[in-house]
C-alpha cells in the first residue's frame, strides 16, 4: 500500500512538471503570435529587440548596417525576425552587396546566415537588449575591392581578384565575381532557390581550388634552386619534349632556344621544368616544396578554410613531368597563391591571410598608451611555414623581377602569369604579381593568357601601395 502511494506521488510531479511545461509553451505561443496583446500596436513595442552589429572597412566605410535608431529602422532591415519567442532579431542591411555578397554572406531568417555573418554571428549579436551588436573591423581597403570588381566585371567572366599585405598577411582586397547570375545577399530570401541550381555558387571564387598553370612554377623553380641547378642550361630546339612516349608543348609550341631557370620562367617554358624534373632533380625536391607551402593541408583562416590538392607519385614520370609547370592534379585557391609569392617577396615567411581586423572591445588605458607611445598598431602576422633556404627564396624573387620587367611592369615589381586546361572548364588564366609590399593575384576562367591581365594587377598594386603612403602621411 505504501508502495502505491510512493508511485503516485512520483506520478504526481511528473504530470505538474508536465503541466508546467505545457504553461510555459502556450505562453510563447501566444507571445509569437500577439494574442496577449490588445489591438495592433507593432511588434517592436511588445517584445525586445536585438540588432545584428554593424561590419566596417579598414577606411571606414559601413558594410552592413543595421539602422538602429532611425525612424524606418524595421522597414529598411524588412522587419524584425522571429528567431526566438521572446525577442525580435533584427538583420543588417548590406550597403555594397554586389562587392561584400560572397564574403560577408546572408542573414536569413529561412536560411539562416552565412559566410562572416555567420562565422561571427554570436559577436555581431552580441549587445544589450534594444542595443545594437558589437561592430566587426575588416582589413578590406573599400576602394582597392571596387577596383578589384570592377576588373572583374570588365573582364565578364567567372574569376577573383586578391591583395595581400607582404608583411602581415592582411587581405585588402577579396573579390569574387560569377558570370551566371550577381549575388545580392540582400535578396536571400526571394533568389535562393534560383542561385541554388547554379553550380558552384555558394563558393567565392577565391576559395574554389583550381589549376594553377604557369604559377606554380614558382614553387618548382624553388625546387630547382634548392637541387643546386638553377644554371643548369637546356636548349630547346623543338618547343616539346616526351615523357614516357607523351609528348608535351610549351605554350603554341614555341621554341625557346637556350634556357637557365631565370628565362624558363620568363618564357614559362614547360620543356625546361619537365627537362630537369625528369632528367637532373630528383623529384623529391618538387615534394619538399609542396610540403613547406601546405600544399594538400587544409588552412584555416578567420574568414574560411582555405583546401588545395596535391596528389605526386614521384615513380610516374609523367605526372611529376605534368606537375612541374603547373598541371596535372595540383589545384590552389587564389588566395593561396597570393600566400606563395608573398611569401617569396618578404624573405621566405609563409604567413596566414586575415581579413578581421579588430572587433570593438571596451578601451583598455594601457594598451592604447602603449599602443600610441611605441606607435605599434594590432597585427595578427602568424608565419605558418619559414620557406628556406634564404639565398633560394632570394634567386626566385630576383628572377621574378626579372620575368616582372618583360611584361611591363616597372621596376621593384614581381610577377608570373599562368595559363591552365581545366577538365570540363576551359581555360584559366592567372597573373600573380607583387611590390616590396603587397601581392595582387587575378584568377579568370575565359580565353586567352594571363599575360593580358599585368595592366590590371598593375593597377591593384598602384592603388595598393597609394593608399598605404596616404595612411602612413596620415599618423
Amino acid at each position: 500500500m505504501q508502495q502505491l502511494k510512493d508511485h503516485q506521488k512520483y506520478i504526481n510531479i511528473i504530470l505538474g512538471i508536465l503541466v508546467f511545461v505545457f504553461f510555459l509553451f502556450t505562453v510563447g505561443i501566444l507571445l509569437h503570435f500577439d494574442f496577449l496583446y490588445p489591438g495592433d500596436q507593432g511588434i517592436q513595442t511588445k517584445l525586445p529587440n536585438v540588432y545584428e552589429g554593424n561590419i566596417i572597412t579598414a577606411d571606414g566605410v559601413l558594410l552592413s548596417t543595421n539602422n538602429y535608431g532611425t525612424a524606418d529602422a524595421q522597414a529598411q532591415t524588412g522587419g524584425p525576425q522571429r528567431d526566438s519567442f521572446f525577442i525580435n532579431i533584427h538583420k543588417g542591411t548590406l550597403t555594397h552587396p554586389h562587392l561584400y555578397s560572397a564574403l560577408l554572406g546572408y542573414n536569413s531568417s529561412f536560411y539562416g546566415r552565412s559566410g562572416l555573418r555567420k562565422l561571427y554571428q554570436a559577436y555581431l549579436y552580441d549587445g544589450k537588449r534594444e542595443k545594437p551588436g558589437k561592430t566587426l573591423e575588416l582589413t578590406i581597403n573599400h576602394r582597392l575591392q571596387k577596383l578589384g570588381y570592377e576588373i572583374l566585371k570588365q573582364h565578364d567572366a567567372d574569376g577573383s581578384a586578391v591583395v595581400m599585405n607582404n608583411h602581415t598577411g592582411a587581405i585588402e582586397a577579396l573579390v569574387s565575381y560569377k558570370q551566371a547570375e550577381s549575388y545580392n545577399a540582400n535578396k536571400i530570401d526571394k533568389a535562393y532557390d534560383t542561385w541554388n541550381q547554379i553550380s558552384d555558387f555558394w563558393y567565392p571564387e577565391w576559395r574554389l581550388p583550381v589549376c594553377p598553370g604557369s604559377t606554380f612554377k614558382i614553387v618548382s623553380g624553388l625546387g630547382i634552386i634548392e637541387s643546386g641547378n638553377s644554371g643548369f642550361v637546356y636548349k630547346d630546339t623543338s618547343g616539346a619534349i616526351k615523357v614516357n612516349g607523351q609528348e608535351i608543348q610549351n605554350a603554341g609550341h614555341k621554341v625557346r632556344g637556350t634556357l637557365t631557370l631565370k628565362e624558363a620562367l620568363r618564357w614559362s617554358a614547360n620543356v625546361y621544368f619537365i627537362k630537369l624534373y625528369r632528367d637532373v632533380v630528383d623529384p623529391k625536391y618538387l615534394s619538399q616544396q609542396a610540403e613547406k607551402f601546405l600544399l594538400g593541408s587544409a588552412i584555416p583562416t578567420d574568414f574560411a578554410t582555405l583546401k588545395s590538392t596535391w596528389e605526386v607519385d614521384a615513380n610516374d614520370a609523367f605526372n611529376v613531368a605534368q606537375t612541374s609547370f603547373g598541371q596535372g592534379n595540383t589545384q590552389l585557391t587564389p588566395v593561396h597563391s597570393a600566400m606563395i609569392l608573398a611569401s617569396v617577396v618578404n624573405g621566405g615567411d609563409l604567413l596566414k591571410p586575415y581579413v578581421v581586423a579588430s572587433r570593438t572591445e571596451k578601451s583598455n588605458f594601457f594598451r592604447t598608451l602603449l599602443q600610441k607611445l611605441f606607435h605599434r598598431q594590432d597585427s595578427k602576422r602568424t608565419v605558418l611555414e619559414h620557406i628556406g633556404p634564404d639565398a633560394a627564396v632570394a634567386e626566385m624573387k630576383e628572377d621574378l623581377a626579372f620575368t616582372a620587367s618583360k611584361y611591363g611592369f616597372k621596376q621593384g615589381h614581381y610577377a608570373k602569369t599562368g595559363t591552365a586546361q581545366l577538365p570540363n572548364k576551359g581555360i584559366q588564366i592567372w597573373m600573380v604579381a607583387a611590390t616590396d609590399n603587397y601581392t595582387a593575384v587575378l584568377s579568370l576562367n575565359k580565353k586567352g593568357s594571363g599575360e593580358q591581365l599585368w595592366p590590371d594587377a598593375n593597377s591593384l598594386l598602384d592603388l595598393a601601395e597609394k593608399l598605404s603612403k596616404n595612411r602612413s602621411a596620415n599618423t
